[in-house]
């Protein structure tokens, strides 16, 4: 459930409330987003719900919300198992937030043993049935932080939304972003992620010398020579509109946190200076012309 949306466009970003949302739910659902679950390695801080699922039981959030969601009437026998699992992993981070590092870390079989306390007390109070109560007792779980340590980071796969996140610390006026990841927000931008991840496996591409070879970046005064790996290609798009420039791609093949489009600049010498402006002119005479 969306509790508010953030659009943004290439000129101003707007937050819109659901105005069919009562105060009472945007408080619980903001509660539940934000509550504090311990921290995993190579993970760091995890907050929500959502995140808790994933890091401690590995659980698909929105597969623990569809199984919760359905009737106990329309639960057929095979989703029994599944929905106690479920059951069971959402009470346990509940009863977590008491202690979170000594639950989710230290001592789980103290968590165990209070998730089987609430389980039999919440069906003795009718809030769960007896086979709810029965499918969650007989599942054996244990909060282990998904293993992050194989993982290797792409970040030229995140070179989108990374520059999106940055321009919003500026927009909401936001010191960095672990701020911004308390925002529980909807953002819409310009960009066509179709078109930006084609480009982005293209670039990545360059880096085999056959594929530069096939995209004609060997000749005179290009890869004639030397190791394409080493060459870092930049792409940035834009699209014309209504009396402005929609931003369409923005990617680069640098495997590395820093955006060569936003975050460095292209010093050239006389020599270079020239050619580029006689390749700009060249490109729109060949348009224009």
């Amino acid at each position: 459930m969306r509790f508010g949306k953030l659009t943004m466009n290439d000129t101003d970003l707007e937050i819109v409330s659901e105005s069919q949302v009562s105060p009472f739910e945007f408080a619980f659902s903001s509660t539940i987003n934000s509550i504090p679950l311990s921290a995993a390695p190579s993970w760091g801080e995890v907050a929500g719900l959502g995140d808790g699922l994933t890091v401690w039981y590995g659980a698909d959030f929105q597969q623990v919300n569809h199984l919760l969601a359905t009737s106990e009437e329309a639960i057929v026998p095979p989703q029994v198992e599944e929905r106690g699992r479920a059951y069971r992993q959402v009470l346990s981070l509940f009863l977590a937030l008491r202690q979170p590092s000594r639950y989710l870390v230290r001592d789980s079989a103290a968590l165990s043993a209070q998730t089987d306390r609430y389980l039999r007390a919440l069906c003795a109070s009718g809030v769960i049935t007896q086979r709810l109560r029965d499918a969650a007792l007989a599942e054996s779980i244990q909060p282990r932080p998904r293993d992050a340590s194989l993982r290797v980071p792409d970040f030229v796969a995140t070179k989108a939304s990374d520059a999106i996140r940055v321009r919003l610390l500026n927009l909401l006026d936001l010191p960095n972003t672990y701020a911004l990841d308390r925002l529980d927000l909807t953002v819409r931008t310009t960009l066509d992620q179709a078109v930006q991840q084609s480009v982005t496996r293209f670039l990545s591409g360059l880096v085999d010398a056959d594929q530069a070879r096939k995209a004609g970046l060997e000749g005179d005064q290009l890869l004639s020579s030397g190791d394409p790996a080493q060459v870092t290609y930049a792409f940035t798009l834009y699209e014309r509109g209504n009396g402005h420039n929609l931003l369409r791609v923005q990617t680069d093949n640098f495997n590395q946190p820093l955006s060569i489009n936003d975050g460095t600049r292209l010093q050239l010498g006389s020599t270079a200076k020239l050619r580029t402006l006689i390749n700009y002119l060249e490109i729109i005479q060949q348009l224009h012309g």
